[in-house]
């Protein structure tokens, strides 16, 4: 199943460079297994009303998703309309970039650094019936530390660049790219493998 959707999404995105880059970047497609319209429906994107962060949901008789972009991590609320418990399986799910690497992801802070937390398996998150739950995905290589003891500190890799590039280069290497977010859900031992697909419509040095 594929949905394409004209819905923009602009990204700010603030560092200590003269020239940051500015994102527009859209919910252009949600893909699914056949068996999901069959047994929960159509389903419909929107722009969230009446906030003040942009927000974009996506929603059918299973679940409605609502998720934001920034430059380092991608969050989402997943509120569960069944009667029945959703799992997120963590272990399956993943992140594809604008070159088309998977990466795999994690949705907690850890205190491994990555190439170790990257072996350990990660338990699924439970969302009971009717209750939402909130998560951020950061893929596991973008997380590193530095310092020791005390004075260890946590890094995240930024999604996109955040500056360093000129207009032609940006054209060029990332407008009309697309970030891809693989989300299995598991509901009475089936699971659905939704794919939350985002383009890159223009960058703009600001």
């Amino acid at each position: 199943m594929l949905v394409k959707i004209g819905l923009v999404l602009i990204l700010f995105l603030s560092t200590n460079c003269s020239s940051p880059l500015v994102y527009d970047i859209s919910l252009s497609e949600v893909r699914m297994p056949a068996g999901v319209k069959e047994k929960y429906g159509e389903y419909v994107v929107s722009k969230a009303a009446d906030t003040k962060i942009l927000k974009y949901n996506f929603e059918d008789k299973m679940i409605k998703a609502t998720w934001v972009i920034t430059p380092k991590i991608i969050s989402f609320e997943l509120t569960n309309k069944t009667d029945h418990s959703i799992k997120i399986i963590w272990n399956d799910a993943a992140y594809i970039d604008i070159k088309g690497v998977s990466h795999r992801i994690t949705h907690i802070v850890t205190k491994y650094d990555a190439h170790v937390f990257d072996i350990l398996p990660q338990s699924p998150t439970v969302v009971p019936a009717k209750v939402t739950a909130e998560k951020s995905i950061i893929p596991i290589d973008h997380v590193h530390f530095s310092g020791f003891g005390p004075f260890r500190k946590l890094g995240v890799d930024p999604l996109l660049p955040t500056s360093g590039l000129n207009q032609d280069e940006a054209d060029k290497n990332i407008k009309g790219k697309t970030m891809q977010v693989l989300l299995p859900l598991q509901i009475d031992d089936t699971t659905y493998e939704y794919t939350f697909i985002f383009k890159i419509d223009d960058v703009r040095t600001k």
